[in-house]
């Protein structure tokens, strides 16, 4: 069985308004957002998108075409990956692992929330598989503070094909 990796995760709730985005330029500003708004199937303050950036503000300026979609946005929330749910400890995360940290979380909570405008991820569950091929640990992602409508805690033993695979069971 394969080691199972924890991945805590920090969110921040933030009104959908430019100027208040453009705060949030710091270059270590990164991880993973999720945008809210009106959907005309889902209602008010569905989750529309989860996607991660290098820059939140970079990132989330390019985000404003859903103003001019019937999507209506009315929130973010900003996620950061943390050792634990502890801000401090944040800067003991290297910037390599944090990236591949973020890479797994974003697929992981976009298969299992499948969010309205995501295309990327939004299908089957996880595969387990790294682009080049590898094979990835098991992960359970804690959500913490402002999470939204995403689930408090989710895992790829639950979300995985692995468990699926009735070649080789768990």
């Amino acid at each position: 069985m394969l080691p199972v990796t924890v991945i805590n995760i920090e969110w921040q709730l933030i009104e959908f308004n430019q100027e208040i985005i453009k705060e949030f330029s710091k270059e270590t500003d990164c991880g993973i957002y999720q945008i809210y708004g009106q959907h005309p199937a889902y209602g008010r303050d569905a989750l529309l998108y989860i996607g991660q950036a290098s820059r939140f503000s970079e990132r989330l300026k390019n985000r404003f075409e859903f103003v001019e979609s019937s999507a209506l946005p009315t929130s973010i929330r900003l996620g950061r990956i943390v050792n634990s749910k502890n801000e401090k400890e944040e800067e003991n995360i290297d910037r390599a692992n944090k990236k591949t940290l973020t890479d797994i979380a974003e697929q992981i909570l976009v298969k299992v929330h499948t969010p309205a405008f995501n295309q990327v991820y939004n299908k089957g569950l996880f595969d387990g598989r790294g682009i080049k091929g590898e094979i990835y640990n098991h992960y359970i992602i804690l959500n913490w503070q402002n999470y939204g409508l995403l689930l408090p805690e989710v895992s790829t033993l639950r979300f995985s094909y692995r468990f699926w695979d009735f070649e080789h069971p768990i």
